[in-house]
């Protein structure tokens, strides 16, 4: 018997309250993509695909369809049922490659169709739309894979460029409705099979382009050329069979993890890598000569004070005569080392970096790229023994904001100079240039004072050389006087007529030096209303809204100067308040319908300006789907509740402080204690699970707030490589962190100051029945 098909508003609103924006959203695409609807009331029209029966791929397209009123009606069945997309038919390309379609039917013959959302589980209709969507992915990349083995490759990049893009966020949309962590690989595979497969076809397109280079010179009779794209050949195709490799490894994967066997794509990949392999070997084989080089060391015990002593043949195969000279990379440092007749070389290797202990000692024939041979590789054993240098560093004297701070020394080990280590120059605790020692192991570094330096004597640090290496780690310090550097901060305020002030000014030292990403606080009348960051060219602009009627007020800006070498500042303006226009039509109502959560959200958006507002609106959609159910009179219970969401004091209230104690630790703790710290803040203003991991922290964060996606991901990413890569950032990425965390503490600190300002003013808001009175 047919099953009735509705579109109304009042199921997607259930469907949105009971299963959240995810299943909603799914349940949407398989309706409006499917290429066809039920349109007739028999079982056979059910599982058919009659076109007719939709018009176009918008809700307006299905043919006489109004909200309650059934596609499709039985009079004796009232279910509520949505037919499955049907299979799409399978291209040459599927075929040719082995993909099947799904299968949108059950074994019997009959739609699946979608339940209630209250019922369905994780099993039911999200693996339905989970499979539907991998299908759609894996479509794509079986026709991504056909254009690039043909050499199609703009086309087989454009198969995986935006609509994949939209399927896979789709698809992580809906993992995270699953505790299964197979769905979060499944995720992970897609995008890497994706990234994979644009490198293999960029990849061969360069090879391509580079083999029809060589064909033109070899017709002009350019030999040089022809030696040097030949190698190019050779290069291109080595970096080709190393990205089929990383191919193969996904599709792997992949074929597990969702059933499918892609084994003939894989193999597509092969044989094309293989082709290009022989072709690009058959080039070198015509245009190069091959060498050979064998190494040997006269002690295998080394160090910087005892250096390697190399000696060498190198055989030229044919009849090719020997060269002159050869280029040799040895531990990562390459010199010109003459060549004897009898092919015989000597050459010493001095180790600064190399790891201390047993080594393998990497030699290399590098040739120029139009020489006529091809490089080869060899290699000596040797046990690496590390010293410690002297580090010296000439006195500094005092600096202010933006001054230069000249700091120089030198690098030797028993008065040898050191040269090509590393030399980091650290004030104040923060890095603030990297430089390396030269040849008269001499080092110079000239960095810029930032603001975050505290004015008086401070220490400045010279590091040179590296833990376990050939040449260790050595500090040697000195003293700079900080100087407090006078400052003018400027306000322009312009009052609108809809209970708005336009704010905007700029910060500079007293000289006119812009001082950028510095923190301004902005006061109507006594109270804090905004929080904004200075950018690169020392400007600021928001806008805040002023619970106030009439009359005459100050506004004043405010830079605190405190933990800066920056002197504090500050600039006000009266303006005139004028009574808002009209009744108010186009902009957000804050009547009696709007109280609680919902006037704090129309309280706090105006003035945290573009992306700072949403995280107030992720936190009443949040709390919305967390607190609604189906029924009409929880609708009215949560729109009239008097009683602002009240973030966790301890966390907000205290998370600049917070972060501003974390400046003096090592990098890799600074990154985890931030997170730590914004994940105790954000779970103060959001209802995030204590369990939830760092991604699935930052995915209910963005998922309303896309705008405060750059910040939370510097944090997040930072974090997940330190904790779980197990690698280590440096001063500045750490620095980048605290950066991004300071822009998310200033809208938590702004939203605060909102939340207590709203539950002042709405304390005496009498509830309202649902009516309104």
């Amino acid at each position: 018997m047919a099953k009735e098909v509705y579109l109304e508003p009042a199921d997607i609103d259930h469907t949105m309250r009971a299963r959240g924006r995810v299943v909603a959203t799914c349940l949407l695409v398989l309706v409006l993509t499917a290429p066809t609807v039920v349109a007739a009331s028999t079982p056979s029209s059910v599982s058919g695909s009659t076109p007719t029966a939709v018009s176009g791929s918008t809700p307006t397209a299905v043919s006489g369809s109004t909200p309650g009123t059934p596609l499709a009606s039985d009079a004796s069945d009232d279910e509520h049922a949505v037919s499955e997309p049907p299979a799409e038919p399978s291209s040459l390309a599927a075929r040719q490659h082995g993909f099947q379609d799904d299968d949108n039917e059950s074994s019997n013959g009959t739609t699946v169709q979608h339940e209630d959302p209250d019922a369905v589980d994780e099993n039911g209709d999200l693996g339905a739309v989970k499979g539907w969507l991998s299908s759609r992915m894996l479509n794509s990349l079986q026709e991504s894979s056909v254009q690039i083995t043909q050499g199609q490759y703009e086309a087989g990049k454009r198969a995986l460029g935006d609509e994949y893009t939209g399927f896979l966020g789709q698809y992580v949309d809906v993992a995270g409705e699953t505790d299964a962590r197979a769905d979060d690989r499944t995720a992970n595979t897609l995008n890497a099979t994706r990234a994979a497969q644009r490198t293999y076809a960029n990849t061969s397109q360069e090879y391509e382009a580079t083999y029809e280079a060589y064909q033109e010179a070899k017709a002009n009779g350019n030999d040089a050329r022809a030696r040097e794209l030949a190698r190019e050949l050779t290069t291109l195709s080595e970096e080709l069979r190393r990205s089929q490799r990383r191919l193969n490894e996904t599709y792997t994967r992949l074929g597990n993890l969702t059933g499918q066997n892609l084994s003939s794509t894989v193999e597509e990949f092969e044989s094309v890598t293989e082709n290009v392999t022989e072709e690009a070997s058959t080039i070198q084989a015509e245009e190069l000569v091959a060498t050979e080089l064998t190494v040997s060391v006269d002690d295998d015990t080394i160090s910087f004070l005892e250096p390697a002593v190399l000696r060498g043949q190198l055989r030229v195969l044919g009849n090719a005569s020997m060269p002159d000279e050869v280029r040799l990379r040895i531990g990562g440092r390459t010199r010109t080392v003459g060549v004897a007749e009898n092919g015989s070389i000597r050459t010493e290797y001095r180790p600064r970096t190399t790891p201390v202990g047993d080594q393998r000692l990497p030699v290399a024939f590098v040739p120029d790229p139009t020489s006529l041979y091809v490089g080869t590789n060899a290699s000596v054993n040797v046990t690496v023994v590390g010293v410690t240098p002297r580090v010296t560093v000439d006195d500094v004297t005092a600096a202010g904001y933006g001054d230069r701070v000249p700091v120089a020394g030198r690098v030797t080990v028993d008065g040898v100079a050191v040269d090509d280590v590393p030399v980091a120059v650290t004030v104040a605790g923060s890095t603030l240039a990297t430089v390396r020692t030269g040849a008269d192991g001499r080092y110079r570094a000239t960095p810029r004072l930032p603001a975050d330096v505290s004015p008086g004597e401070v220490t400045v640090r010279v590091r040179a050389g590296e833990t376990g290496r050939a040449v260790d780690a050595n500090v040697s310090r000195s003293t700079l006087l900080v100087e407090t550097t006078g400052t003018d901060l400027s306000l322009d305020a312009t009052a609108t007529n809809d209970d708005r002030v336009q704010l905007s000014g700029t910060f500079t030292t007293d000289d006119g030096t812009p001082v950028g990403d510095q923190r301004v606080v902005v006061r109507v009348a006594g109270e804090r209303v905004a929080v904004t960051r200075t950018d690169a060219d020392g400007r600021y602009r928001t806008t805040a809204r002023v619970d106030a009627t009439t009359g005459t007020v100050t506004v004043r800006a405010v830079y605190d100067g405190t933990g800066t070498n920056l002197a504090d500042s500050s600039a006000s303006q009266q303006i005139e308040l004028q009574a808002a226009g009209g009744s108010g039509d186009g902009g957000p109502s804050t009547g009696p319908g709007a109280t609680g959560i919902v006037a704090q959200l129309v309280a706090v958006g105006p003035y945290l300006g573009g992306g700072l507002a949403v995280v107030v609106a992720l936190a009443v959609a949040v709390r919305w789907r967390r607190q609604s159910t189906s029924s009409t009179e929880a609708d009215v219970e949560w729109a009239t509740d008097p009683k602002p969401a009240r973030p966790d004091s301890s966390t907000a209230g205290t998370l600049e402080d917070r972060l501003d104690e974390l400046a003096d630790s090592d990098p890799n703790s600074q990154v985890q204690s931030t997170y730590h710290a914004l994940r105790n803040a954000l779970r103060g203003h959001l209802d995030i699970s204590r369990t939830a991991t760092h991604w699935e922290l930052y995915r209910a964060v963005v998922a309303d707030a896309p705008e405060l996606d750059d910040d939370l991901r510097t944090v997040v990413e930072a974090y997940e490589r330190v904790t779980f890569a197990e690698t280590d950032v440096d001063d500045d990425q750490a620095a980048a962190v605290r950066t991004a965390a300071h822009s998310l503490a200033d809208t938590l600190s702004a939203a605060d100051t909102v939340s207590a300002n709203d539950a002042g003013s709405t304390a005496d808001t009498p509830t309202t029945d649902a009516t309104g009175t």
